[in-house]
């Protein structure tokens, strides 16, 4: 889910997504491990991460070298 969000905003106008929409549905462990991806992706500069306040959603866009990153298919 979280490669087809990625892949999104590479081929398309799309700029930003919700961690929250991207959880939909997910169990808590489903919905960690994506905030745990995201985490990594933030630490590589693929993706930057903003959050307005404690407890709001966490938005996701791409970052410095989010353009640069190999795609693994």
């Amino acid at each position: 889910m979280l490669h087809s969000h990625l892949l999104d905003i590479r081929t398309s106008h799309v700029t930003s997504f919700s961690l929250q929409t991207l959880c939909e549905g997910n169990t808590r462990s489903q919905a960690a491990a994506t905030f745990f991806c995201l985490l990594v992706l933030k630490k590589q500069q693929a993706l930057q991460l903003h959050q307005s306040a404690p407890y709001q959603d966490v938005r996701a866009s791409p970052g410095p070298t989010f353009y640069h990153q190999q795609s693994a298919s």
